[in-house]
This record gives structure tokens, C-alpha cells and sequence, in this order.
């Protein structure tokens, strides 16, 4: 896959995923397929668009982590739905395109169908946006840091914060790390439930929070440019390659004065003596 600012849709199952799922299944074999065929469509894009998953994101109006899990199916399934809208932004052709939609149809009988996750998870694609969306949601559940920390020590005391540890995060002052990613899950699970949420949603807010990691963040100078604009340019830096390399070339070495009066009075003296050895012969 040809990539310019963020790591491809994942090529191979996910860690955490039963081994009895990929192996020995005809769930392997559809999954594998799928992935397979919308991968090879990644990356022979008909138009010769170099796509990133940001850019296939703004075209589709598909979020990142749906289309991580579109590309990565197992053990769960994203809609149809997600996969019509990826297939044409990525402009396949009809064969190609009922190829996905029959696999899909497929593995729809034999995995469990997740679906998009709701538009205000679906929107979250910075971490600032991911830092406000957690505080929102720890103001609407109206627990005090003591009684979240109580909850989620209830819920997995194995993967709970403390109260002080609490407050960067849900008040939307510090994104938590990646390796606090059980942690992150527990204070989700409360908050969802506290606030009517469906539980389904922790996992979305989880696969946004995840799909920050995933990709580096990158800052257009000079304000917020759309990728495909950014896409653009970056294909015409491409284009016109690095500017090439100057030679080396010696610099010339100052004249001495010195030097050349040097070369002065030497050539005078040859130029004498060969004066007076013509005056000599002809002397004779």
C-alpha cells in the first residue's frame, strides 16, 4: 500500500482474537478473502489517488476505526451499510464490488454484527476532540471523583484508576496513555452506564481513542487543510522530487599577493639570464 501520513488498514487478525476463529473455519477463509480484496483495491486505486485512511475517511464520511474494522474483519462484523460507502469511494468495479458484498453476506451468518458507532464517537478523530468528548460524558454522568473511583474499582479493581489519577482525564486535561488501555475501558464501561448509554458504546469510544494511536498526528502549517487538499501537495512534492544535490565543488583559494610577486621576480630573473646567454653567443 503506497502511504503518506498514517499506517495502513491492518493486513492481518488482531491481536486478542481466538485462535479457534482463524484457524480451521471457513471464517478464516471468507475474512482473509475480504480483507485480501479490498486491500488490493487500496492499493490500485483507479483514479491514482495515493490513498491514507484519513483520506478514504473524508471521501467515505466513514470514521477511521469503522474503516480499521472493515479492513480487519473478525470476530465481529461492520454493517453492510459501511462497506457500500467504502466500496465507492474507492471507485471498484462491479465485480470486485459483489465479491465484498457476498463474503459479507457470509461471514454475517457466522460473526456478530457490530454497528456504526453513533455520530458524536463516529466525529471524534483528534485527541483534543477525544479530551472533550471523555469530559462531556464524566459532567453528564455527574459522579464525583470519588464515587467513579469507587465504581470502577467495583467493576475491575484489577484496571482502576484513583481519584487523583481521575481528574487529568476527566476533565478533559490529559489523553490517557496506551498502555492503560483496560483502565480506559473500565472508566468507559461507568460512565456509559451512568449515563444511559448503550454499553455497545464504550467500545466505540474505546476504538476512537485507539484509532488516535494508531496514526500520527500531523499539522498543516498555516491553518486547517482538508487531506485531500494536503493529499494534493503532498502528490506533487512527490512529482517533483527532491531538488538535486550539489556537487562539491572546490572552492577557489585566495591569491596571495605575496605569491605573486614572487612568480614576478622569478620569471624577470629567467627572462635576464636568458637575455645574457643570447648576448654571449652573439658575442662570438
Amino acid at each position: 500500500m503506497v502511504l503518506t501520513m498514517n499506517a495502513s488498514p491492518p493486513s492481518r487478525p488482531r491481536a486478542g482474537v481466538p485462535d479457534h476463529f482463524w484457524f480451521g473455519s471457513d471464517k478464516y477463509h471468507h475474512a482473509a478473502t475480504l480483507r485480501r480484496t479490498l486491500e488490493q483495491l487500496y492499493q490500485q486505486p483507479v483514479s491514482g489517488t495515493l490513498w491514507t485512511t484519513e483520506v478514504l475517511s473524508a471521501v467515505s464520511e466513514v470514521s477511521i476505526s469503522e474503516i480499521q474494522r472493515a479492513f480487519d474483519p473478525g470476530p465481529d462484523l461492520v454493517e453492510r451499510k459501511t462497506y457500500e460507502r467504502l466500496l465507492y469511494a474507492l471507485e471498484t468495479d462491479e465485480e470486485s464490488r459483489q465479491v465484498c458484498l457476498r463474503i459479507h453476506a457470509l461471514l454475517s451468518s457466522q460473526l456478530q454484527q457490530r454497528g456504526a458507532p453513533p455520530d458524536d464517537i463516529a466525529q471524534i478523530t483528534t485527541a483534543a476532540e477525544f479530551q472533550q468528548a471523555l469530559a462531556k460524558l464524566a459532567e453528564q454522568a455527574g459522579l464525583s471523583l470519588r464515587d467513579l473511583a469507587m465504581k470502577m474499582r467495583g467493576h475491575d479493581s484489577a484496571h482502576a484508576w484513583a481519584r487523583s489519577a481521575l481528574s487529568a482525564y476527566v476533565t478533559g486535561q490529559k489523553l490517557p496513555d496506551q498502555n492503560k488501555k483496560e483502565h480506559l475501558r473500565t472508566l468507559l464501561v461507568v460512565l456509559c452506564k451512568a449515563t444511559g448509554r448503550a454499553p455497545e458504546d464504550a467500545e466505540h469510544y474505546l476504538d476512537a481513542w485507539q484509532g488516535l494511536h494508531a496514526r500520527p498526528q500531523h499539522r498543516v502549517p498555516g491553518g486547517n487543510t482538508s487531506p485531500l487538499v494536503q493529499l494534493g501537495r503532498d502528490r506533487q512534492d512527490r512529482q517533483l522530487g527532491p531538488p538535486p544535490a550539489e556537487q562539491d565543488r572546490p572552492s577557489p583559494e585566495p591569491v596571495s599577493l605575496t605569491g605573486i610577486g614572487l612568480f614576478l621576480l622569478i620569471a624577470t630573473a629567467i627572462m635576464a639570464g636568458l637575455l645574457l646567454l643570447v648576448g654571449i653567443v652573439l658575442s662570438f
